[in-house]
This record gives C-alpha cells, sequence and structure tokens, in this order.
C-alpha cells in the first residue's frame, strides 16, 4: 500500500510538470488573436468556446494533479496506521 501511495506521489509530480508546460505552451502564443467579428466570438466565446475550453482544461488539469496527491499520501497513512495496528496488536499476545 505504501508503495503504491509513494507511486503516486511520484505520479502527481510527473503530471504537475505536464500541466505546467501545458499551461506555458498555452500562454506563450501572446494575446488572442481572433478577430472581434462574429467568427471570432463564435470561437471564443460560450460554453464550447476556446476560452471555457481552455479555462477547464487547466483547472480540471489543477484539480487533478492535487487529487493524485491527496490519493497518494492517502494510502501512505492507511499503511502508516495499519502498520502502527499490527505492531500493537503483536504486542497485546
Amino acid at each position: 500500500m505504501r508503495a503504491g501511495g509513494t507511486e503516486l506521489i511520484a505520479a502527481k509530480a510527473a503530471f504537475e510538470t505536464t500541466m505546467n508546460t501545458l499551461s506555458e505552451a498555452i500562454g506563450s502564443h501572446g494575446p488572442e488573436t481572433w478577430g472581434k467579428d462574429s467568427y471570432g466570438k463564435e470561437f471564443a466565446d460560450g460554453e464550447k468556446g476556446y476560452r471555457s475550453s481552455r479555462n477547464n482544461l487547466l483547472s480540471g488539469g489543477r484539480e487533478m494533479v492535487q487529487t493524485v496527491e491527496e490519493f497518494g499520501n492517502g494510502l501512505i497513512r492507511a499503511a502508516n496506521s495499519s502498520e502502527s495496528a499490527d505492531v500493537g496488536n503483536s504486542t497485546a499476545f
């Protein structure tokens, strides 16, 4: 269980690096360059527009990084608790 938690913490670090790279790549193209005409607004705005999709991707990725870390830490805590209980029970006999 502890090894699985450690692997999740390592996966979190790799995923966080990927998300940082993605965020930098998206931001590196400068200001939004589509026009302010109806085609530009259709592309950029609305629930399925570029801005919404971009924001959902980046915020969802950051949340996933946190979740993977929380799962990893939870597994490590569970392993530590289980080990402590096992040691405590063995001394009772």
